[in-house]
């Protein structure tokens, strides 16, 4: 598969690929929002630390390559600062259809940073990777996120009773798709 345009960029957001100056401020990121990516992300933990930041960037180019997950960091276009993360896993490429998930440190929340990233990676995956079908899968209680799936246009398509596994909670899910018609007239 053709690697697809590193970056995107709409006004003061952009999505590109992690490089190894992300491994501190993703770090930083996480200990500043531990208690909003706690409940949902099994990742973010306490005692998340440079190690585990250096590992998942790493670990993002290895996949990129073998064309498992196409990860991004998220980052202010002006300052370069660290907002978090978005990216697309779970590709069935036979099918066209992969996940799309995202993060956004506590402080920039509310801003329109997620939506933003979001549909600049939807895009990526749509129109670079050639998906049909992007899934967005949500835990119920994550309103948050449900709602940035909702404002980039992601269809809701059902609930997924006890679909996912965060550490020992068993949460149900709601299934958002999102479609090439959508993307476009999102970016």
């Amino acid at each position: 598969m053709e690697t697809p345009v590193p970056t995107r960029t709409h006004e003061t957001i952009r999505v590109r690929p992690y490089v190894e100056g992300d491994i501190e401020p993703l770090v930083a990121a996480v200990h500043a929002s531990l208690n909003e990516l706690r409940p949902w992300l099994p990742w973010a933990h306490a005692n998340y630390d440079r190690a585990d930041a250096q590992a998942w960037v790493e670990g993002r180019a290895v996949a990129w390559e073998n064309d498992e997950a196409y990860s991004f960091a998220i980052v202010h276009t002006e300052t370069e600062r660290f907002l978090g993360g978005v990216g697309i896993n779970r590709i069935d490429w036979p099918s066209r259809v992969g996940n799309l998930g995202y993060w956004v440190r506590t402080d920039a929340t509310g801003q329109g940073v997620a939506t933003t990233a979001a549909r600049l990676a939807a895009g990526i995956g749509i129109e670079e990777l050639g998906l049909r079908r992007i899934e967005l899968l949500v835990p119920v209680g994550n309103t948050a996120s449900r709602r940035v799936a909702e404002k980039i246009g992601a269809v809701q398509e059902g609930l997924l009773r006890r679909r996912l596994r965060v550490e020992d909670a068993v949460y149900d899910a709601v299934l958002y798709a999102l479609f090439p018609e959508a993307v476009s007239s999102c970016a």
